[in-house]
């Protein structure tokens, strides 16, 4: 029998302890909505503490899990950018674009899905505005995650650590209205969880405004954002509010579509 045949014939020779291991324990704590902690894990899988503890660690320092205050674990970014393939952006845009159009038909204003890539934000399905002065935003352009409303949204529901990872250490102005202490920054993403959609008012650019709001996972944490971006002068508080509410529930449509059980919008996460 040749080599390749040995290798695809099911035998466990080619099986990696450690890996099954380390996975099991990633595997455990993606089951779970909450943080958990090491006792937990290790008792669930029979693994001493000490063994256990160093799976975490490396998890952790991949990006796979990621460690809170009280030394609980819980999935990490590097376990959804694994899905961002191709197709499962394209089944986003499949869903995403006749609420994209809806949302544009109804206000008057361009719309678009954003997902965070790094420090930005990077849109992945746009509606532009008809309006003669609109504010175009093509798929594919990036912008700064602290200057935008997509980028509020997004981070205003993922886990602290991943509001600090995802946060540029100099938040450089891109206007003067830009908020550029990370302090101020997490009082402002508090005030997006609960409210539940973003603002952001000449951030990014000094004659744009923007609402933002987003699409949950079952953990209640942002996978993308949907966002209405207009001229600032039409873009007024009551019609902020108005178009923030209106994203929110197009939000909780397409993680429905999605098969997402969500927590709800003011869900907090820690």
């Amino acid at each position: 029998m040749s080599s390749d045949a040995r290798q695809g014939s099911g035998s466990g020779d080619y099986s990696v302890g450690p890996v099954k291991r380390a996975l099991a324990v990633l595997s455990h704590i993606g089951e779970s909505d909450d943080p958990i902690g090491l006792a937990e894990v290790s008792t669930a899988l029979g693994i001493p503490k000490s063994t256990t503890y160093k799976y975490l660690q490396t998890l952790r320092d991949a990006g796979f899990v990621v460690q809170n205050d009280e030394d609980s674990y819980q999935l990490g970014p590097a376990v959804w950018r694994l899905n961002r393939g191709r197709h499962m952006w394209r089944v986003f845009q499949t869903l995403a674009l006749p609420h994209l159009h809806a949302l544009r038909d109804r206000f008057g204003e361009t719309t678009a899905m954003v997902e965070l890539n790094g420090l930005e934000t990077r849109c992945i399905a746009t509606a532009e505005s008809p309006q003669r002065l609109r504010v175009g935003l093509p798929v594919g352009h990036r912008s700064a995650v602290h200057s935008t409303a997509g980028g509020k949204a997004l981070l205003a529901y993922v886990p602290a650590q991943w509001q600090r990872m995802h946060t540029p250490l100099e938040m450089k102005p891109a206007t003067p209205a830009t908020i550029t202490d990370f302090d101020v920054f997490t009082t402002e993403l508090r005030e997006v969880e609960r409210r539940g959609w973003a603002l952001e008012q000449g951030e990014d650019d000094a004659h744009t405004s923007a609402v933002a709001a987003p699409v949950l996972d079952r953990a209640g944490r942002s996978i993308v954002a949907i966002t209405v971006i207009a001229p600032t002068t039409r873009l007024s508080s009551d019609r902020a509010d108005t178009i923030g509410q209106a994203l929110v529930a197009t939000a909780a449509a397409i993680g429905e579509e999605l098969g997402m059980v969500t927590r709800g919008a003011a869900s907090p996460l820690g």
